[in-house]
């Protein structure tokens, strides 16, 4: 029976453990038993959606879609794989929608809707479901710059609809609104990417996103256990639970884009189906991976891959038990020290204020 928590009290009062083994039985087998679950829930809610997703189109035909806003996950912009690729990966869903509110986030870079627009591109590749976007014109907040910047890096991750969602004047909203004492230029800036989209749409309309060169690994086991097996809330000043692993995911995408590179999001289920080779690098943070696909990674190196890990990457596997597999091909040892950031980390609020581990 699944385990709807890491907790031995749930095992025994799902009957997976006798009362008499919730003390002795071993920590691994827990973890075992919890990650297991967690695959078990996600595979079931994306089978339930998908039947109903079919139920609907039979009634009502291919023309009714359905959908779910997927918000930006605030406050770490730290996506559920399973909601946002998963889904549409199994035609849970037909259209994939999410929105920006990064103009009240205290992100440290406008690519922010990139990368959260990139989840959903990843999601769509198998089925090539439709992409909306609520780009969100919201003043004072969004600047016009920033909103054409929004609107253009959405294009590129293949958003086919782009809905400004609510701009009445403030009389009419308490939030999703455009003040007219100072959001004239916000209106023009709404008509001058209406006219953009008017003057492309026939190329962009048919077009699809070429593959990237660069790869940036999304881990569902280190999502899992970066914290603990819970919900992103439990995320607290000095918790154990973190968001250190994801915001450096968040991060080394930011630093590869303006670099110049295109990069790809891509899956686990990814590197072991064989789409990793596509690409040419792959870059991999996260302390935990999945053994299996640790190994398809190492055998892709040996043909030739170029692979970047970063600082503790790939040591623990789904299990969150030590995974030795990528230690050859990077050159590394055993792991002789180790300290991880508790709490939250985000580049504009908690690192400005944590001392130097070194000068």
């Amino acid at each position: 029976k699944p385990l709807a928590a890491l907790s031995r009290d749930v095992a025994v009062q799902v009957g997976v453990w006798k009362p008499e083994e919730r003390d002795s039985a071993p920590e691994t087998t827990l973890k075992r038993l919890f990650w297991h679950s967690a695959q078990f829930r996600i595979r079931l809610g994306v089978e339930q959606f998908a039947q109903k997703t079919r139920l609907f189109r039979e009634k009502l035909g291919p023309a009714v879609h359905t959908s779910a806003n997927l918000g930006g996950m605030h406050p770490f912009y730290w996506m559920h794989q399973s909601s946002f690729i998963e889904a549409f990966k199994h035609n849970a869903m037909t259209l994939a929608w999410t929105e920006d509110y990064d103009y009240c986030q205290p992100e440290g870079s406008r690519l922010v809707v990139e990368f959260l627009a990139g989840y959903l591109k990843c999601g769509t590749k198998y089925q090539g479901q439709r992409l909306m976007f609520y780009c969100m014109p919201h003043y004072p907040g969004q600047s016009p710059e920033h909103l054409l910047q929004n609107a253009v890096l959405q294009w590129g991750q293949n958003v086919k609809d782009l809905d400004w969602f609510s701009i009445p004047p403030d009389g009419f909203a308490t939030e999703n609104y455009v003040n007219p004492r100072g959001g004239l230029p916000t209106y023009l800036m709404i008509r001058r990417i209406a006219d953009m989209a008017a003057l492309t749409e026939e190329w962009l309309e048919p077009a699809r996103p070429v593959d990237a060169a660069v790869a940036l690994l999304l881990s569902e086991a280190s999502d899992l256990w970066e914290i603990g097996g819970k919900s992103q809330n439990a995320v607290r000043p000095d918790s154990e639970e973190t968001n250190a692993f994801h915001e450096e995911r968040k991060n080394t995408y930011y630093c590869l884009r303006n670099a110049g590179y295109r990069v790809d999001l891509i899956t686990e289920a990814d590197v072991r189906e064989g789409w990793l080779e596509r690409y040419r690098a792959l870059y991999v943070g996260g302390e935990n991976m999945e053994r299996k696909t640790a190994e398809a990674i190492a055998e892709w190196v040996r043909k030739g891959g170029v692979l970047y890990a970063s600082v503790g990457a790939a040591r623990k596997d789904e299990y969150d038990e030590p995974l030795e597999t990528l230690d050859d091909v990077l050159g590394r040892g055993a792991q002789t020290v180790y300290t991880r950031h508790r709490g939250p980390l985000r580049s504009k609020i908690e690192l400005p204020f944590l001392k130097p581990l070194d000068r």
